[in-house]
């Protein structure tokens, strides 16, 4: 096989690996990212709503709450893992702590 065509070969499958890698940060991104959303519409949701008792109010407020936080925590992990922070800061995925509530990816 001439030199030419092995470096050609090498250089397609590096850009095969990093495509594929940028590929599953970003459906794994995107998930976590969706699972956040969903999870602070359902708290907002669970603030708007007027129960009618104080009690079972702040029992479903509490558990919005508890769901956010935990999705945040995953999507925050998930960020600052090193083999998915550099392909995630350069798709824009940005700490949900740093972002306005109203922004999305």
């Amino acid at each position: 096989m001439p030199r030419s065509s092995l470096k050609a070969l090498v250089v397609l499958l590096l850009l095969l690996g990093v495509y594929l890698w940028f590929r599953r940060v970003w459906l794994v991104m995107k998930a976590r990212h969706d699972a956040v959303e969903v999870a602070a519409r359902q708290r907002q949701t669970a603030e708007d709503s007027a129960e009618p008792s104080p009690e079972a109010f702040a029992a479903v407020l509490a558990r919005s709450e508890n769901i956010y936080a935990q999705a945040v925590e995953k999507y925050e992990q998930t960020l600052h893992q090193p083999l998915y922070h550099l392909p995630a800061s350069i798709m824009g995925f940005r700490s949900v702590k740093e972002d306005a509530p109203s922004e999305s990816v």
